[in-house]
């Protein structure tokens, strides 16, 4: 990793490819169908955490676990996990569930980070005959150091990330489908 003074000329025209002004963000005119992938992706997201969300506010009270109860509802994606996995792991009443929220967990932080990867980057360009997006980010790795990333992509990957999502989201609906129920509550209020 080079430091900023060390960068050469063609890497510092890199990062002045940033479009921080004008491009796909600012001229919407033939970017309509990447905006519209990524808004689906987004909304996918959005949709699936609100309901580990409402899982959570359900599961976690004192009346169903003074051991496992966490009055601090998790902010981060990773600790919202964290949490539904102790009240899986470790309340008697959820046991029947345990398998398959870990196979969700573990499935969700690998579309996390696929999310964090097209989200929490520079919509940069969209080709619209190839059909391709390009996004840029930049990394900070302390002390002057600095990686820069161009990605490159059909806008086939966003609909594929969609669609897990749903799919994750659809899994987990068969799990809050049983526990949103009176009889699920009476069994998670047993000692």
């Amino acid at each position: 990793m080079k430091k900023l003074p060390e960068l050469s000329p063609e890497e510092r025209r890199h990062i002045c490819e940033f479009n921080f002004s004008e491009g796909p963000v600012e001229e919407l005119e033939g970017a309509e169908e990447a905006f519209l992938a990524f808004g689906h992706a987004a909304m996918a997201w959005g949709r699936l955490e609100t309901h580990i969300d409402a899982l959570l506010i359900h599961l976690n009270k004192r009346r169903f676990s003074t051991e496992l109860f966490d009055q601090i509802h998790p902010v981060s994606f990773s600790g919202k996990l964290k949490l539904l996995k102790v009240w899986f792991e470790r309340h008697k009443a959820l046991s029947e569930n345990k398998h398959a929220i870990d196979k969700i967990v573990v499935k969700l932080r690998t579309l996390s980070e696929a999310r964090n990867g097209f989200m929490h980057a520079l919509f940069s360009a969209y080709d619209q005959d190839k059909k391709e997006i390009t996004i840029r980010s930049l990394r900070c790795k302390g002390k002057d150091e600095l990686q820069i990333i161009r990605r490159d992509f059909g806008i086939e990957k966003l609909i594929q990330l969609s669609v897990a999502i749903n799919m994750e989201n659809k899994s987990l609906s068969l799990i809050t489908s049983v526990l949103f129920t009176s009889s699920a509550i009476e069994q998670l209020e047993k000692p």
